[in-house]
């Protein structure tokens, strides 16, 4: 079931996005287990209703499960699942990518370091220590990619703006070249304006 709610998941994000989640799972999960699941998640995006995809996504998705059954330790695998699910639903209700994937590394790590606190493996600690700094790190970066794609779009917003005010000066002053009358009548409020402002 977590396997199907990730790639469900994983087809709405943007290819950026994507490898970022995979570069989770390969951080947080088995070998075995990650590289099954990725081959599972890297799939066709929406798969086309022919019996080769549906066939090749099926058996993605056995393989996966299969890795997963044979995990050492279980109920943890199956918990850091659960917990990326739920993380990515909470970023998906966010409706940022960013907060997404960040949320799903955050929530694993913290989660990793809970069931090894106390029991002394330091290299491990200190190694998880490094990815949550890399993971932050990585946040920091889409989140400036963000605020990039937003700073474009007021950028866009701000010509178009430009570009309509031009427009419309530009009609104006059509309108009052082939409106002799009106050329008049500004020529004549020209020349008070300049009269006062002598």
């Amino acid at each position: 079931m977590c396997c199907r709610f990730l790639k469900s998941i994983h087809d709405w994000l943007s290819t950026f996005y994507r490898a970022r989640l995979l570069e989770v799972i390969r951080w947080v999960l088995p070998e075995s287990l990650a590289n099954a699941l990725a081959k599972y998640l890297g799939g066709a995006a929406s798969a086309a209703a022919d019996a080769t995809a549906l066939a090749t996504e099926a058996s993605a998705l056995a393989a996966a499960s299969l890795a997963l059954a044979d995990v050492v330790d279980l109920p943890v695998v199956l918990e850091r699942l659960k917990t990326i699910a739920q993380a990515m639903a909470r970023g998906i209700s966010s409706g940022s990518p960013a907060i997404c994937v960040t949320a799903v590394a955050l929530s694993i790590i913290t989660l990793w370091l809970f069931h090894r606190r106390g029991r002394g493996d330091r290299v491990l600690q200190a190694e998880m220590r490094e990815r949550e700094a890399n993971v932050r790190l990585l946040a920091a970066e889409m989140r400036a990619r963000e605020a990039e794609t937003r700073e474009k779009a007021a950028e866009a917003r701000a010509r178009a703006a430009e570009a309509r005010a031009i427009a419309l000066e530009a009609e104006r002053d059509g309108s009052i070249q082939t409106n002799p009358w009106m050329a008049t009548s500004v020529r004549s409020r020209r020349s008070r304006s300049q009269l006062q402002d002598a």
